[in-house]
């Protein structure tokens, strides 16, 4: 139960007040002068002090000054002050003073000042505690944070480490499944042993077997020396495949082997090679779906999700954002050598407001974009959400027909995100002052990509 210090000379109204705050469920303490109230504030250490200015012995000037290491440390002050006297409760709020209401005043004004009071310092005692762990938080919070669906994936992870099931983690695009593989394989009894991670989206078909299985000098154009592919590569630790649904339909049966067999053989060799490899695999896609539809390989799907575990997005655990944008512009200011020391209550706020259909990987580019451009401290014109662009399946279904009506509104569509697109990058050059090499750090690409966009839209450079 919050407690409220009542400072006012006038009996009445100290005792109206009193009998308010009864009503509604605060403690309440009451003082007549200024001398007795910085002696109660000291003594009792109130959540709250309803501060009337016109008080004998001392002032509420006087209060304000004497009591200015409470009111740093978060005490909330609110003026009560006379019609007339508004100038003055400007000033008192300069001091520190949280806000300040009129007499009369109406009593439901003065419980919502009050109770908007004590929340916002509730926000700041949080984000104070948030700041002062991050340095004692053990690594599964820093990594990917405090709330109760989170905490669940953490009590898995620490379930299955230890054994040597393979497993299966699910979650969209960016939602930290690398994260929660590392961390499984560095709880493991494996973890001094090589962790390989592969994303099976990103190596061309054709050169997927090479990748995987190695192979032979001289076995095709171009094979110099001998490779070992990843298997080998992971031999004794973790093989990592993320977007496994990727993987084509024909090499599933030869990874299905190296499994079953637990042996690989390399491509020009005739001699197979002994693999000792716990596998962990991810996708964003419904792979039991893509199993039955045909499109992954029943037998590999069963053999591989031993266990299943599912990261729910950043947008279903808003908990978490504060916590994680504190750590990240931690990571932020040591790697980019920047002097920003906070972010604002209001950033905070429209962090938290964000859908981050990006997830945490998007909240960590956000934050380290906003660190290169803010001063000392983060507000909210320094957060910007860059190409914001409409997900897949938020579009029309209607697009998917190709109808001419259709391709007109898929047209239309494009037109939009590249003027979406423009917008930000000139927005991001005048925040860079014309740098390109800033600005495609802003948006996490090479400075020549960055060029060809600025090309494309014909946009001038003014150093």
């Amino acid at each position: 139960m919050s407690s409220v210090l009542i400072v006012e000379d006038t009996v009445d109204t100290r005792e109206n007040i009193a009998e308010l705050l009864a009503n509604h469920h605060y403690d309440y303490y009451m003082v007549g002068d200024g001398k007795s109230a910085v002696d109660q504030i000291h003594k009792i250490c109130p959540d709250c002090v309803l501060l009337d200015m016109n008080l004998p012995v001392m002032d509420g000037w006087q209060v304000l000054e004497a009591i200015k290491p409470e009111i740093d440390a978060g005490l909330i002050v609110i003026i009560i002050t006379a019609f007339g006297e508004i100038s003055g409760a400007v000033r008192a709020i300069k001091l520190g003073a949280y806000d300040f209401i009129e007499k009369p005043f109406d009593n439901e004004r003065l419980l919502l000042c009050i109770r908007r009071g004590l929340d916002a310092q509730n926000i700041s005692t949080e984000l104070n505690l948030l700041k002062s762990s991050l340095d004692k938080a053990p690594e599964s919070e820093k990594i990917f944070g405090t709330s109760n669906a989170i905490r669940k994936v953490i009590q898995q992870a620490d379930l299955i480490a230890p054994t040597d099931y393979s497993v299966f983690i699910f979650g969209e695009t960016g939602s930290g499944k690398e994260v929660v593989a590392n961390y499984i394989h560095r709880h493991s009894a494996r973890r001094n042993r090589p962790f390989i991670a592969v994303d099976c989206g990103a190596i061309p078909e054709s050169l997927l077997e090479s990748e995987l299985f190695g192979y032979e000098k001289g076995s095709f154009t171009g094979a110099f020396q001998k490779r070992h592919g990843k298997f080998l590569q992971a031999n004794g630790g973790t093989l990592y495949l993320d977007e496994i649904g990727n993987l084509p339909l024909e090499h599933q049966k030869r990874f299905l082997r190296a499994i079953d067999q637990k042996t690989i053989t390399p491509i020009g060799s005739t001699d197979p090679v002994s693999i000792d490899v716990r596998y962990i695999i991810a996708t964003n896609s419904d792979l039991e779906v893509m199993a039955k539809d045909g499109k992954f390989r029943n037998d590999l799907y069963y053999r591989l999700v031993e266990y299943s575990i599912s990261i729910p997005p950043l947008r279903e655990r808003q908990e978490d954002i504060p916590y994680l944008a504190h750590c990240f512009l931690k990571e932020a200011t040591e790697q980019l050598h920047r002097n920003v020391s906070d972010i604002s209550e209001d950033a905070i706020e429209k962090l938290t407001n964000y859908q981050w259909y990006g997830n945490v990987r998007q909240l960590r580019t956000v934050i380290r974009n906003a660190a290169l451009i803010a001063h000392n401290v983060i507000m909210p014109a320094d957060i910007v959400f860059p190409l914001k662009k409409t997900r897949e399946d938020e579009l029309p279904a209607t697009i998917h027909a190709f109808s001419p009506k259709d391709l007109q509104i898929k047209k239309s569509l494009e037109e939009y995100f590249l003027q979406i697109e423009k917008e930000t990058i000139i927005e991001v050059l005048q925040r860079t002052k014309g740098s390109v090499t800033k600005a495609a750090e802003l948006f996490g690409i090479s400075r020549q990509c960055m060029s060809e966009r600025i090309k494309k839209f014909r946009l001038k450079i003014n150093n």
